[in-house]
């Protein structure tokens, strides 16, 4: 996306504006650009990851793009900046990547012309008159600044993701307050899914007579400890500690290996099919009943193995159920 966006711009500006039309010049005002465009990105998840918060985010995002752009050369001169404000000037990414541009742009060919009545060329002239750097070698200078700020926000917002906790916990809340037809078909109504290939598959379903009158509602949302109060004061429900989520499992295929006395019965297959295209899915607030044909559930050992009933895929799916939770 960064070199995508970079090109659409550098291609469609570079010479509409009148930049030096040396084609080395050309892509070197690209790199720039795209190292800034990383160098941006990387800061801002840096932020994001150290907040914790949309708010507190936002605010430093703001107050971040303000000073950057502030003491990057571009608003203010190096000259014009306070003493004791310098040092923010030096650690600035966008102050490297200005000086980086201007060198590209302002040593080309087009800016040696020399005026009369002065010793430098014109180039020279503009970069003095706003406290930039006059040595090409500043090109570089500011494409390894960039590339290390790149790194270096990179490293700090994965340790920001890796050790910082969250400032607050988001709660689930189940409204009991009655909701509208159209939206209580949202949640309820019947799902029934059928597997008409093995009988040992199942059926699950999931069913919410319609007919009935719902005085409760399964809807629920997400909250945080910062609003459960105000929440509290108008809505009647229930705080989960946990956050509920769906799980839904597709053409789940389980099989074992087969037993010896059923190859000792002329079984060839060396594995025995217990579950074939078993498809389902869980939700929160709507009790689901796996169930199966007569016989499906049975446990049985043979030769030391142990074979996986429904019962059993309805534990399992059930602890990783709650684990996601």
């Amino acid at each position: 996306m960064t070199f995508i966006e970079v090109s659409i711009w550098v291609f469609l500006t570079y010479y509409v504006i009148g930049f030096d039309p040396n084609v080395e010049r050309f892509f070197r005002q690209f790199l720039i650009l795209v190292l800034i465009n990383q160098m941006a990105s990387s800061l801002f998840r840096f932020i994001a990851a150290t907040a914790r918060n949309m708010i507190v985010a936002n605010t430093f995002g703001t107050f971040s793009i303000l000073v950057l752009f502030a003491l990057s050369g571009f608003v203010l001169a190096r000259d014009n900046i306070r003493g004791w404000w310098i040092w923010a000037y030096w650690i600035s990414p966008l102050m490297y990547g200005q000086n980086g541009l201007m060198v590209n742009e302002f040593l080309g060919n087009q800016w040696r012309r020399v005026l009369p009545g002065s010793n430098e060329s014109l180039g020279i002239q503009v970069l003095q008159i706003r406290s930039f750097r006059q040595d090409s070698s500043w090109y570089w200078i500011a494409v390894g600044a960039l590339i290390g700020f790149v790194l270096v926000f990179n490293f700090c917002f994965n340790l920001s993701l890796a050790f910082l906790n969250p400032f607050e916990k988001n709660r689930a809340v189940i409204s009991e307050e009655p909701e509208s037809k159209d939206q209580t078909n949202g949640v309820g109504g019947s799902i029934q899914l059928t597997n008409q290939e093995s009988s040992s598959s199942g059926v699950i379903r999931s069913e919410i007579q319609e007919d009935i009158p719902i005085s409760t509602s399964s809807k629920s949302f997400s909250m945080s400890d910062a609003t459960l109060g105000a929440y509290g004061k108008n809505k009647k429900g229930m705080i989960l500690p946990f956050q509920p989520h769906s799980i839904t499992f597709d053409d789940i295929t389980y099989s074992v290996d087969m037993p010896q006395e059923m190859k000792e019965q002329g079984v060839t297959e060396d594995r025995l099919v217990l579950l074939k295209g078993l498809s389902g899915a869980f939700r929160p607030g709507v009790l689901t009943a796996l169930m199966g044909v007569s016989g499906a559930g049975r446990r049985c050992r043979a030769s030391g193995s142990f074979f996986l009933s429904f019962e059993d895929l309805a534990h399992t799916l059930t602890l990783a159920f709650v684990e996601a939770n």
